[in-house]
């Protein structure tokens, strides 16, 4: 179907508007901001580009990435990649942070406690003010473990959590002056309720790839270009990002992580945990 005017000028004005506040822009977000569903993703690619001056890139042979078949054997929930994610980073949110000498409406939680299945591609956050071991303990005791015991067929003794070696998961990297660390209040609830706390082997970057990739993800579709400006405003707009991302097909998949929770659990209601704020 051939396009009109009217619609590329309302790709070009959404591109245009993006671009001058550093937003990311992709198909997803200029559909989103200008109400267009109809064409393909390449023509409004194509428009899009104009209105940037982007040129056409010349084609480079595609990377596999190495092997990941290992991640296809794996049963739902099995292992868990839990990380927290800067909000401090991201330049569209810097001016609304509230901060201990401007006390005004605004962002308080600065950091986002992430959990993404590995098997499945589900994901479930939440907001903190903190990074301490305080929140992400927290996180797991009030939200992640009373998601997973709906699942009566999943054995949570089976499910590995793994983090990096961040003070807000180990204690394992501290400096005791020979004594051995004491061992984080993380971990112990990890051991207490699954199957073990697998931490990353150090330098090896793309060991939490799966959390990362989803990190990428709700930054540049929602984080990064919705209009968040408080505590408020993050939370409904990561509400409406995650009501679709779990029931979107994820491409390399062929499934949407909670069709497939449902099919391997036999389940049709599933209370899942939106995004919400952890206070201590």
């Amino acid at each position: 179907k051939k396009i009109n005017q009217v619609d590329i000028d309302k790709i070009t004005e959404v591109t245009i508007n993006a671009k001058e506040k550093k937003k990311h822009i992709t198909v997803k977000n200029v559909r989103k901001s200008s109400g267009i569903k109809e064409y393909s993703d390449a023509t409004i690619n194509r428009y899009i580009n104009y209105a940037v001056g982007k040129k056409k890139n010349r084609k480079h042979d595609p990377s596999n990435g190495g092997d990941v078949s290992w991640k296809k054997k794996l049963k739902p929930f099995q292992l868990i990649q839990v990380d927290v994610k800067y909000l401090t980073d991201i330049d569209n949110l810097k001016p609304y942070f509230i901060s201990e000498l401007n006390d005004y409406k605004g962002i308080r939680c600065k950091y986002q406690i992430t959990a993404r299945d590995v098997a499945t591609g589900l994901s479930i956050v939440a907001y903190s003010e903190g990074n301490a071991g305080i929140y992400t303990k927290k996180f797991l005791e009030t939200i992640l473990y009373p998601y997973l015991k709906q699942f009566k067929g999943l054995n949570l003794k089976e499910i590995i959590i793994q983090t990096d070696n961040g003070t807000e998961f180990t204690n394992k990297k501290m400096k005791t002056k020979g004594k051995e660390p004491k061992i984080s209040s993380f971990t112990l609830y990890v051991e207490d309720k699954f199957k073990k706390h697998r931490t990353n082997i150090p330098g090896h970057c793309t060991a939490d790839s799966d959390v990362e990739t989803f990190h990428w993800s709700i930054e540049r579709d929602c984080l990064a270009w919705d209009d968040i400006v408080d505590d408020e405003s993050l939370i409904k707009y990561t509400t409406i990002y995650m009501e679709e991302y779990i029931n979107t097909i994820i491409k390399t998949r062929g499934y949407s992580p909670l069709e497939k929770i449902k099919e391997t659990y036999e389940i049709d209601n599933i209370i899942y945990p939106m995004p919400q704020t952890i206070n201590i």
